[in-house]
């Protein structure tokens, strides 16, 4: 539990200064900071990062629906957790896939707990869809004032779910 503490000390100094995500997105940024704290080489590779890449949906996407696109914290974290909770081999029975369901709507619900919903454009008070919205979203400094608390709950939450599976597998 150490290394979690240590990458969250870590990035609360680092994304603090950070002034735009260029090549990156919340959901990158919670999932493979998460991984690394895992500390295995497979999880170094690209195609983690390609995976997670898609799921904000284009950072704030509405829907003709109304269907807003999550936060992409909310995204990476649930994938991370996945990713935990397997531990080291295919999940592939059906409680096991249940419990980590359970698991994922406790995230979620703490997640719309704090922040207030599980939407980008909620959390962040924009719709990044728009280059109006993601211009004023820069200029507000929103990724500075609000997201990065959101990517550091994210990560955190991940540990206090999974603490016996990350005594179990991983750490």
């Amino acid at each position: 539990m150490v290394r979690f503490d240590e990458k969250l000390e870590e990035l609360k100094e680092h994304l603090s200064h950070q002034r735009n995500m260029m090549g990156s997105n919340c959901a990158i940024q919670t999932f493979t900071n998460i991984l690394e704290v895992l500390d295995r080489e497979d999880f170094k590779s690209f195609y983690y990062t390609n995976l997670i890449s898609p799921f904000p949906v284009f950072g704030g996407f509405k829907g003709k629906s109304g269907w807003e696109s999550p936060c992409g914290t909310v995204c990476g974290g649930l994938a991370a957790l996945g990713v935990i909770m397997g531990g080291n081999e295919k999940v592939s029975k059906d409680p096991d896939i249940m419990r980590i369901q359970a698991r994922a709507a406790k995230f979620a619900k703490r997640f719309e707990e704090r922040f207030g919903s599980l939407s980008c454009a909620a959390v962040s008070g924009y719709d990044l869809s728009t280059m109006d919205e993601m211009m004023k979203y820069i200029k507000t400094k929103t990724w500075e004032k609000k997201c990065i608390h959101a990517l550091l709950f994210a990560i955190d939450e991940v540990r206090n779910l999974t603490k016996k599976e990350l005594k179990k597998y991983w750490l």
